[in-house]
C-alpha cells in the first residue's frame, strides 16, 4: 500500500494505491465524538472512477460547446440570408429600373425596416415609371411638332426663295441697287431658314 495525503481543516484525505487502482480515502472524526477518542469514519472511491467521470463530463462539455458554435454559425447564416437576400433584391431591382423594366419582383413585405424599404422603392419605382411615360410622351410630342413645322417650314421658303430668284434675275422688272442688296439679304436668310428645316 502507497500513501499521500494532505489534511483540510476537517479531516484528512489519502491517496491510497491498492494494486492496479488507486483510491481517494476521506478521514474525519465523528461529530458529537469526545476528541481524542479516536472515533473516525472513512470515505473511499476510486480515483480511476471520478477521473473518467471527469473527463466524461469534460468530453461533452466539449461536445456542447462544439454544438452551440455550430447552432450560432447556423443561425448567423440564416439571419444574414434572411436580411441580404430582399436588399440583393432591391439592388437587382434597380437594375432592372436602369434597363427599363419597372415590373421586377420585389420581396420584403415584412413590418422590418427592409419591408418599409421595399415598400418605399415600390412607391419611387411607380413614381419614376410615370415620370419616365410623361417625358417619353413629351419628346413625342416634341418630334411631331418639329416634324410638322419643318415640313410646314419649307413650302412657304421655296416660295420665297423662287420669288427673290426672280427678282435678283430682274424678270419682275428692274431693280435698284439698294433693292439688290436687300435681295441677297433675302437670299441669306432664306438659305438659313432652309438649312434649319433641314435639320430640324
Amino acid at each position: 500500500l502507497g500513501r499521500r495525503g494532505a489534511n483540510d481543516r476537517d479531516g484528512t484525505v489519502l491517496e491510497v494505491e491498492s494494486g492496479r487502482h488507486t483510491y481517494l480515502t476521506l478521514a474525519r472524526e465523528l461529530p458529537h465524538a469526545t476528541p481524542g477518542t479516536g472515533q473516525v469514519f472513512v470515505l473511499q472511491r476510486a480515483l480511476d472512477v471520478e477521473t473518467a467521470s471527469l473527463r466524461a463530463m469534460q468530453i461533452t462539455l466539449v461536445q456542447l460547446g462544439l454544438l452551440a458554435i455550430a447552432l450560432s454559425l447556423l443561425a448567423g447564416v440564416l439571419l444574414a440570408e434572411r436580411i441580404t437576400s430582399p436588399l440583393r433584391r432591391l439592388v437587382r431591382g434597380a437594375e432592372e429600373m436602369e434597363r427599363g423594366n419597372y415590373d421586377f419582383p420585389l420581396d420584403g413585405r415584412g413590418r422590418d425596416e427592409i419591408g418599409y424599404l421595399t415598400t418605399r422603392f415600390r412607391e419611387m419605382r411607380q413614381r419614376q415609371r410615370q415620370h419616365v411615360r410623361s417625358l417619353e410622351q413629351l419628346a413625342r410630342l416634341k418630334s411631331d411638332f418639329i416634324g410638322v413645322a419643318s415640313h410646314e417650314l419649307r413650302t412657304p421658303i421655296s416660295v420665297i426663295h423662287g420669288y427673290q430668284e426672280l427678282m435678283a434675275l430682274g424678270s419682275l422688272g428692274e431693280v435698284s441697287p439698294q433693292q439688290r442688296k436687300a435681295i441677297e439679304a433675302i437670299g441669306c436668310a432664306v438659305q438659313t431658314l432652309s438649312r434649319i428645316a433641314e435639320d430640324a
